[in-house]
Protein backbone atom coordinates (compact mmCIF):
# COMPACT_ATOMS: atom_id res chain seq x y z
CA UNK A 1 0.00 0.00 0.00
CA UNK A 2 1.21 3.53 -0.67
CA UNK A 3 2.43 5.40 2.37
CA UNK A 4 1.56 8.87 3.56
CA UNK A 5 2.46 10.81 6.66
CA UNK A 6 1.49 14.04 8.34
CA UNK A 7 3.71 16.53 10.11
CA UNK A 8 2.07 19.43 11.83
CA UNK A 9 1.71 21.32 15.11
CA UNK A 10 -0.18 18.45 16.78
CA UNK A 11 2.80 16.15 16.31
CA UNK A 12 5.61 18.61 16.95
CA UNK A 13 4.12 21.01 19.49
CA UNK A 14 5.26 23.92 17.31
CA UNK A 15 3.73 26.31 14.82
CA UNK A 16 5.06 24.32 11.84
CA UNK A 17 2.61 24.49 8.92
CA UNK A 18 1.01 21.05 8.44
CA UNK A 19 2.44 19.06 5.52
CA UNK A 20 1.27 15.75 4.10
CA UNK A 21 4.17 13.63 2.84
CA UNK A 22 2.67 11.31 0.24
CA UNK A 23 4.22 8.61 -1.93
CA UNK A 24 4.00 9.10 -5.68
CA UNK A 25 1.98 5.86 -5.97
CA UNK A 26 -1.08 7.56 -4.41
CA UNK A 27 -3.60 8.55 -7.11
CA UNK A 28 -3.27 12.22 -8.15
CA UNK A 29 -6.96 12.77 -7.30
CA UNK A 30 -6.07 12.32 -3.63
CA UNK A 31 -3.41 15.05 -3.86
CA UNK A 32 -5.90 17.42 -5.44
CA UNK A 33 -8.58 16.75 -2.81
CA UNK A 34 -6.10 17.44 0.00
CA UNK A 35 -4.87 20.61 -1.72
CA UNK A 36 -8.48 21.76 -2.23
CA UNK A 37 -8.94 21.43 1.54
CA UNK A 38 -5.95 23.76 2.07
CA UNK A 39 -3.30 21.14 2.86
CA UNK A 40 0.28 21.38 1.68
CA UNK A 41 1.45 18.20 -0.09
CA UNK A 42 5.02 16.96 -0.54
CA UNK A 43 5.24 14.06 -2.99
CA UNK A 44 8.10 11.58 -2.47
CA UNK A 45 9.35 8.50 -4.33
CA UNK A 46 7.85 5.14 -3.40
CA UNK A 47 11.15 3.93 -2.00
CA UNK A 48 11.41 6.73 0.55
CA UNK A 49 12.83 4.49 3.30
CA UNK A 50 11.47 3.00 6.49
CA UNK A 51 9.01 4.67 8.80
CA UNK A 52 8.65 3.80 12.48
CA UNK A 53 6.64 5.52 15.15
CA UNK A 54 5.43 5.61 18.72
CA UNK A 55 2.27 7.18 20.08
CA UNK A 56 1.55 8.02 23.70
CA UNK A 57 -1.94 8.09 25.20
CA UNK A 58 -2.06 11.42 27.09
CA UNK A 59 -4.47 10.03 29.67
CA UNK A 60 -2.88 6.69 30.53
CA UNK A 61 0.68 7.23 29.32
CA UNK A 62 0.47 3.95 27.36
CA UNK A 63 3.06 3.80 24.57
CA UNK A 64 2.24 1.97 21.34
CA UNK A 65 4.85 1.49 18.62
CA UNK A 66 4.92 0.24 15.08
CA UNK A 67 7.60 -0.63 12.54
CA UNK A 68 7.46 -0.38 8.77
CA UNK A 69 7.71 -3.79 7.10
CA UNK A 70 9.31 -2.14 4.06
CA UNK A 71 12.47 -1.22 5.93
CA UNK A 72 15.88 -1.82 4.46
CA UNK A 73 17.45 -5.24 4.87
Amino acid sequence: MPRFGYCGPEETGTSIKPVWIVEDRVPPEAFEKLRAMGHEIRIVASDGGALNGITRDPTTGLLVGGADPRGRS
